[in-house]
């Protein structure tokens, strides 16, 4: 068993035979033999040298940019609706003047 700098195991389990575990994972299950264990908390990653999933880093979703596209969409619906109060006003004002040029 190999466990790297700083990683904590926390739990009475057992950790497998001819185990590695990452510098800084927090293993929080117990870990079957022949398998490389990282994150927070700690997952197998490889299992006899073979990856267990796909861990996909680029693909994953962007809350910021989620919440940026959410706001984007938000305010162009709020200055639709200002638009249509603005004109609304600028109607009711330009129907008074006009009422007023005729009295």
């Amino acid at each position: 068993m190999l466990i790297g700098a700083g990683a904590k195991v926390l739990g009475p389990f057992k950790v497998g035979d001819n185990t590695n575990i990452a510098a800084g994972a927090v293993v929080l299950e117990e870990i079957p033999p022949d398998c490389t264990a990282v994150g927070v908390p700690a997952r197998v990653v490889k299992h006899k040298g073979v990856r267990v999933d796909c861990l996909d880093q680029i693909h994953i979703p962007d809350p910021v940019s989620q919440e940026l596209c959410r706001m984007s969409h938000r305010i162009a619906l709020l200055e639709k609706e200002l638009k249509k109060y603005q004109k609304t006003e600028y109607e009711e004002q330009n129907e008074r003047n006009y009422e007023d040029e005729n009295i």
